[in-house]
């Protein structure tokens, strides 16, 4: 088992065809019977092929149906197998003779299959190891070399930014997975051209570029601080990551053939054709986002202020950075077919009634609505993002009575679309925002019920 644990996990060693084929095989059915029994306890069905498709959008269905902590323990079930197929690649193709860079191949899509029969086939050859630096060399500042890649990342990541965003019309995982991995790579890489340096310092300037690109979308008035603040964790991550990858590569590709070294960033070619791709086929669904409170009042009363209610109080906390924030709502009319209005500090909600079942159910459609947001930034601006990218579809209000009547339980609900990828992340802050506007509104229509009451 220590054998096995070094081969998976370490840097250093020989992996011949023997260890790898057995290793990789393994390991995939293993993954693949964890996934099957987990899937099916659920009381769905995982078949060969839907395991084996590395789009993970073709899941995003049963994802939106299971548990919310499931899509989060995935990734992370899937993090260190991603993790040994890598390291297990680049020493394999070390071991083949060719260079480091033919491993990295592992994270394209449909062609890392390829590159795993291949290596799994081709025979070992005689390496020549090249001896590291010394430590004080390689901790050594070269101002040129930091210089350059931080502009070769920020050259990259405006043109990515620029071609999901403004030709694709698509804010996927594509953008907010690929691309942030990416830059670690070509920023390890990059900086390696001229120095080694320790994985430490190759992670840290890393962050400093990635926060560079977000300043730079910033100072160019084509996102705002929230969002910004929003991307950043997951971001930084997923740049950290790429980091070690592209430390890891330049550590193992041979300086004999320079050309060789710069092999890896045509990965970055590949990238424009699966974000092409993944703006196809992604799908969007419905999510409900409720909540639940009890009001010291009868149905009858609380009916009253669900329909209609005056001025809530001045945003405050969250709302006060930009994130629209219920003010008041007002109705047109009585029973199916009347037009209830939610005013928000971004503009109205129009919202016309399905279902009046008084005093018990108020359901309404959303026929339009304001932005979900204003943008905290120095400039007057609106990004792409908040135009239709956050749907509204129905609402619904549900009163039960409590205590023979004298109580009630308030129950709101929300249905919406998000196409913002990937959805498990990005789904935690839309249903966090959706939840702290119905708490707003419920505790408000509390406060008056229970007034109306006394």
């Amino acid at each position: 088992m220590k054998r096995l644990l070094c081969l998976w996990f370490s840097l250093d060693g020989v992996v011949n065809r023997r260890d790898y084929l057995v290793s990789g095989v393994g390991l995939m059915a293993f993954k693949f019977v964890v996934e099957f029994i987990a899937v099916w306890s659920t009381g769905g069905w995982l078949h060969p092929l839907q395991f084996l498709d590395p789009v993970l959008l073709h899941r995003a269905q049963w994802f939106a149906q299971s548990a919310s902590w499931l899509p989060w323990a995935v990734v992370v079930w899937t993090l260190p197998f991603i993790w040994i197929g890598l390291s297990l690649s680049i020493r394999r193709a070390l071991d083949a003779g060719g260079g480091g860079w033919l491993g990295l191949f592992f994270l394209v899509p449909f062609l890392n299959y390829v590159v795993m029969v291949t290596l799994a086939c081709l025979p070992s050859t005689p390496l020549v190891i090249v001896a590291k630096p010394e430590r004080a060399e390689a901790q050594r500042r070269n101002v040129a070399a930091g210089l350059l890649a931080f502009l070769a990342v920020q050259v990259f990541a405006a043109g990515a930014f620029a071609f999901s965003v403004f030709v694709l019309s698509s804010y996927g995982s594509s953008l907010f997975v690929a691309v942030p991995v990416l830059m670690g790579v070509a920023h390890a890489m990059v900086l390696s051209s001229r120095r080694l340096a320790s994985l430490g310092t190759t992670v840290g300037l890393g962050q400093i570029a990635l926060l560079g690109s977000l300043l730079i979308l910033l100072l160019f008035a084509l996102e705002g601080i929230i969002c910004l603040l929003m991307a950043w964790p997951f971001a930084a991550v997923l740049m950290a990551f790429g980091s070690v990858i592209g430390h890891l590569l330049a550590q193992f590709c041979r300086p004999a053939s320079p050309p060789s070294r710069w092999v890896p960033l045509l990965l970055i070619a590949f990238w424009p054709l699966l974000a092409w791709q993944e703006s196809r086929v992604q799908e969007v669904y419905l999510r409900e986002v409720s909540t639940i409170i009890e009001v010291d009042a009868p149905p009858e009363v609380v009916w009253r202020r669900v329909v209609s209610f005056p001025d809530l109080p001045p945003p405050s906390g969250i709302f006060a950075t930009g994130i629209a924030c219920p003010l008041r709502a007002r109705i047109e009319g009585s029973g199916v077919g009347a037009v209830r209005h939610c005013e928000f500090t971004t503009g109205a909600f129009v919202e016309p009634i399905t279902v009046w079942d008084e005093p018990h159910r108020l359901a309404f459609d959303v026929t339009a609505q304001p932005s979900p947001m204003r943008e905290l930034t120095p400039f007057d601006i609106q990004p792409p993002h908040l135009d239709g990218y956050l749907r509204s579809r129905r609402g619904e209000f549900r009163l039960i009575a409590l205590d023979g009547g004298r109580r009630t339980r308030l129950e709101g609900s929300t249905w919406y679309e998000l196409d913002v990828h990937p959805g498990f992340y990005w789904q935690r802050w839309s249903d966090g925002l959706i939840s702290a506007i119905h708490h707003r509104v419920l505790d408000h229509i509390r406060t008056l019920a229970e007034a109306d009451v006394r």
